[in-house]
């Protein structure tokens, strides 16, 4: 299959390696020369285990693309992919499927302008990677990603996109009610992302401390209530078992966004407990831990100039 990866970090790398290591034609796409560069020269290095894996791959900038891929994956933070999506928009067809198992809320929306819903998949993806340079990661390969068509129809689509990962290593289910997972992610990363970003802690530092485990907890709870608030039947015990879990089995884990404010670059705080914060607030809810920490992450990202 033509596929086309939107965004070489740490995510989209594992899975651009995997998906070319299981027979198909795979395009990287980023905004970074040195990026571009780097994967354009010697493809993608996956390391596994003990095992390192050299993987030759076309890398390139959106505007260089010249014809539409079958499969588009958009791994851009949800910030960027609004220019993420202009700069391939020309080779967008009525053939091309595009997944997003982007962080945060509001993915769907922004997708749809480009493209009809029946085309697009959405989900989750809890695989672990890490980047160890441009276009060279490390993983497990442990994880599972859960996908289901945007418009809640299990279409040819998806069947044959839950065959393609699977079949490269890349664990996957379809899932009929995927919003249900989506919003029980964000639950997840509105505690743990913003505890690292605030204390630049790894979670078994953060969600395994006692103040922070309670917190944590205090900060998923609310966000499941505005889901089911949202009509979404999103799960408090799963958000919570997985918080423990975490604690358990990947207690050296630095979320992105810790790493985003060690690198005075933008977060994803808007659309992960800003639209929590916001949707809360259509619906007359008060979610006082959620807001709490979004105001003070936003108020570091503005002035990262000014620190001491």
């Amino acid at each position: 299959m033509r596929i086309t990866v939107i965004g070489a970090g740490a995510m989209g790398s594992l899975y651009g390696a995997k998906l070319a290591q299981a027979g198909n034609e795979v395009t990287m796409v980023d905004v970074v020369p040195a990026v571009v560069e780097a994967i354009s020269s010697r493809g993608l290095i996956l390391e596994e285990g003990q095992v390192q894996h050299n993987l030759s791959v076309k890398a390139c900038f959106g505007q260089e693309l010249k014809e539409p891929a079958e499969l588009v994956i958009l791994f851009t933070k949800t910030m960027h992919s609004r220019a993420a999506l202009d700069s391939v928009k020309e080779v967008l067809d009525k053939k091309t499927c595009l997944l997003s198992v982007q962080n945060g809320l509001g993915n769907i929306e922004l997708i749809s302008e480009y493209l009809p819903i029946t085309q697009v998949i959405v989900g989750t993806t809890m695989f672990d990677s890490f980047l160890l340079g441009p276009g060279h990661v490390r993983t497990s390969s442990s994880g599972l990603m859960s996908i289901m068509s945007a418009d809640g129809v299990k279409n040819d689509r998806v069947v044959l996109m839950n065959e393609l990962f699977n079949t490269a290593g890349l664990s996957c289910a379809i899932v009929e009610n995927i919003m249900e997972a989506i919003w029980e992610k964000v639950a997840f990363n509105a505690a743990t992302n913003t505890l690292a970003a605030l204390t630049r802690l790894p979670d078994g530092l953060t969600i395994g401390t006692d103040e922070t485990r309670e917190l944590a907890q205090k900060i998923a709870k609310e966000v499941v209530m505005v889901a089911r608030a949202s009509g979404v039947n999103a799960s408090e015990e799963k958000v919570l078992g997985k918080l423990g879990i975490t604690v358990a089995e990947h207690g050296n884990h630095f979320p992105s966004m810790g790493q985003d404010i060690l690198r005075k670059s933008q977060t994803e705080i808007e659309s992960i407990n800003g639209a929590v914060y916001r949707i809360a607030q259509t619906l007359g809810l008060e979610v006082p831990y959620t807001e709490t920490m979004y105001r003070l992450v936003r108020t570091i990202e503005k002035n990262y100039a000014k620190q001491m």
